[in-house]
């Protein structure tokens, strides 16, 4: 069963350690397959409960924020600086500290080019 928080709560617990949240930063590839990527979040465990970040998909201009929020990805586009390099995309969820090199490498098997 996912953990249903609202986000204030989630963010604050997770920054606390609260209820074994932890919070882990992993990088993002410069352009990555929507697919590929789409799959990836489907993929991630249960004890993710918060994922947040901008990514750029190899079959467009715009970067899309991702919102992934207890098992639901929302994507939303937005239109920033051709040049804007990736930043780091946010995971947060009980023991996800231990999951970081998995979610690591999915993430980078999503990179193109």
């Amino acid at each position: 069963q996912r953990h249903r928080h609202g986000r204030q709560t989630v963010l604050a617990a997770a920054a606390a350690g609260e209820h074994g949240l932890s919070a882990v930063t992993v990088p993002l590839p410069r352009r990555v397959d929507r697919r590929r990527f789409e799959a990836a979040m489907a993929a991630l465990p249960q004890s993710v409960v918060r994922a947040k970040g901008v990514v750029r998909f190899d079959d467009g201009e715009w970067h899309c924020l991702f919102n992934y929020v207890c098992g639901r990805c929302d994507l939303n586009w937005v239109r920033l600086p051709a040049d804007r390099r990736p930043a780091d995309a946010v995971f947060i969820g009980e023991g996800v500290g231990a999951l970081r090199a998995r979610i690591a490498g999915a993430l980078a098997d999503c990179a193109t080019g």
